[in-house]
């Protein structure tokens, strides 16, 4: 039903790059990459498959539609607004919006060229499905079957800050309400208790086996983080640089490096940015350079680059479900998060020398 209109566009990864900015949109209300990559893999990522787009630039748009933590409600966002003083609606509205405005046009433009350039760089040849074979082939599954991938994310979008306050729902509560809707309908169609629960452990089987994989690498790489702090080792580097008396923009590549680095090495992107985060302010107020044009793009930087690391949540969880290697990933993923760093580094010094 979806793949028939959006195989009129005759563009498969224009529609990839309208997927990227449809995740994007979404993050304003789930502030979970990994939860957003999970919802957006089980409904978009089988369109772009049948439009004939790859698997590796199918996962790649999927797994970077968080790569801006730009939502009012987001952890890092509310504790960079406090951090350098300003109100959290003011940080949002003035100085994020005006980056990620601008990375829309940029970091789309750059998922289409380079997926579709690797795409035939690999030999992938685009061949949409053929829809009236799969229709024959299917199991005679009632077409409103169609609604049930969607409900977990219609309950996010529902009950949030966008509509409905007064009922909070998460993304584990969402994907069980709807696992449990769909069980009821495959019970009231074949009236068979024993098939319909033997068919749901493939559900929890794909979860265990995701999760596990998850955990490992975030316990290894927040004690590779750990160590990296304890050590001192990144203190060291700030207070290095601010002996050699590196100017205020100067002092913001540092920062922003140290970021950027940190997260691609442990795999996490709010480890290494609330870690630092605290010592941001002195060294602000030491070159001079306002709190939050340091904090900006730092927190940005820690968003877009975990997105680089084959051992981050979202690329993990990503690349496992869409049956890729995540080292594969991350090299779909490069191109478009550079561009986005740009992005970020370049507003930020817009708003330095404009006064913004």
């Amino acid at each position: 039903l979806t793949i028939k209109p959006l195989m009129a566009l005759k563009s498969p990864y224009l529609v990839m790059s309208g997927t990227w900015i449809i995740g994007m949109l979404i993050g304003l209300c789930i502030n979970s990459a990994s939860g957003l990559a999970m919802l957006l893999m089980v409904t978009m990522f089988p369109i772009l498959l049948g439009l004939g787009v790859s698997r590796l630039s199918a996962t790649a748009a999927v797994a970077t539609t968080l790569c801006f933590d730009w939502s009012p409600s987001d952890t890092g966002t509310i504790l960079s607004a406090e951090t350098a003083g300003v109100d959290p609606v003011v940080y949002w509205s003035h100085y994020q919006v005006p980056i990620v405005a601008v990375a829309f046009v940029v970091v789309g433009v750059l998922h289409y060229l380079t997926q579709k350039y690797m795409d035939k760089r690999d030999g992938h040849i685009v061949q949409p499905m053929e829809v009236e074979k799969v229709e024959e082939e299917a199991d005679n599954a009632p077409m409103w079957y169609a609604i049930l991938p969607v409900i977990p994310l219609a309950l996010i979008l529902s009950f949030s800050s966008l509509w409905i306050t007064t009922i909070k729902m998460n993304i584990v509560m969402a994907m069980f309400i709807g696992l449990t809707i769909g069980v009821m309908c495959e019970y009231g169609r074949w009236r068979d208790g024993q098939k319909v629960l033997g068919d749901i452990q493939t559900f929890f089987d794909g979860l265990g086996m995701q999760m596990a994989n998850v955990i490992t690498l975030v316990v290894a790489g927040q004690t590779f983080a750990k160590g990296l702090v304890s050590m001192g080792a990144i203190t060291t580097l700030i207070d290095g640089s601010k002996n050699l008396g590196f100017g205020p923009m100067a002092m913001m590549l540092v920062m922003v490096a140290i970021i950027a680095v940190s997260a691609i090495v442990m795999g996490s992107g709010n480890a290494p940015f609330f870690a630092f985060a605290a010592l941001t302010p002195a060294v602000a107020a030491h070159s001079g350079l306002h709190p939050v044009l340091m904090l900006l793009p730092m927190h940005f930087a820690a968003s877009i680059m975990r997105n680089c690391s084959p051992i981050t949540a979202v690329i993990v969880v990503s690349s496992g479900m869409g049956g890729v290697s995540s080292f594969d990933l991350v090299k779909r993923t490069a191109i478009p998060m550079a561009g986005a760093m740009i992005v970020t580094i370049g507003m930020t010094f817009f708003y330095y020398y404009t006064g913004w």
